[in-house]
């Protein structure tokens, strides 16, 4: 159906134009030991989800994919906007869990970094579209569920609700610049932001937008300890961008 949609007899092409549509091949690289850990050998029975897109002028494939941990492919998803030309390709970015069978991942148009959120059913491999229709739109770099599931977020610190799309609130937060990750925690009180311009973990009160404090960067509030035990003082950083 991908192909069809993208109007493409995909055995008739070259190889180099195979390749805009399908890699090649990729490479897996395991540490067992590294994935047992203190789980035991259970965690070698595990999967991985990511996103993986071709980009020349426009995204001309994109998709998600599903493997285990030794690289045998359970699930492959074509990701596109079946209701536009062959340009509305999207790019899978953040991919997440939503819970153990669902994956849930925020896609990009080829104009931006924002686009739809779609929802992948592992066990019977159908996707629908979640927080409002495939022509909703939010910032791809990041997606989480609200704790009772009735809201995401995603960057800067945007909520929307999961049944219509509507944004609930919005807030523009001092001293940061380009934030490609929103992650809620205690309870959804707290919003922990990646500032990537300026070299920054910011903690936010999530309900009124207020900077709780900020490690790394300029506007740094803390002091930082490397793991030779030396000291940076507020200001300094000891990473940039994401």
């Amino acid at each position: 159906a991908f192909f069809n949609y993208k109007g493409v007899s995909f055995n008739s092409l070259d190889t180099a134009s195979q390749n805009k549509y399908l890699p090649t091949s990729m490479t897996i690289s395991l540490d067992t030991e590294l994935v047992k850990g203190d789980v035991g050998s259970q965690a070698l029975d595990g999967y991985v989800t990511f996103s993986l897109s071709h980009h020349d002028s426009n995204i001309t494939a994109s998709y998600l994919i599903v493997m285990d941990l030794y690289g045998n492919l359970t699930h492959v998803q074509p990701l596109y906007d079946d209701t536009q030309p062959p340009e509305g390709t999207l790019q899978g970015l953040a991919t997440k869990m939503k819970n153990s069978t669902t994956v849930v991942a925020a896609l990009a148009d080829s104009s931006s970094m924002s686009g739809p959120r779609m929802l992948f059913d592992l066990t019977t491999s159908t996707s629908t579209w979640t927080a409002g229709s495939v022509s909703s739109k939010g910032d791809a770099h990041d997606i989480q569920y609200s704790k009772d599931g009735s809201s995401i977020y995603q960057p800067v610190l945007t909520k929307y609700e999961v049944s219509s799309g509507d944004k609930l609130s919005d807030y523009e937060i001092n001293n940061t610049q380009d934030v490609n990750h929103c992650q809620l925690i205690d309870d959804d009180t707290v919003a922990v932001l990646s500032s990537r311009q300026t070299n920054s973990i910011v903690l936010i009160n999530a309900s009124t937008g207020e900077t709780l404090f900020t490690i790394g960067g300029e506007y740094s509030d803390v002091d930082l300890v490397d793991l030779d035990g030396v000291t940076y003082g507020a200001g300094s950083s000891l990473w940039h961008g994401q």
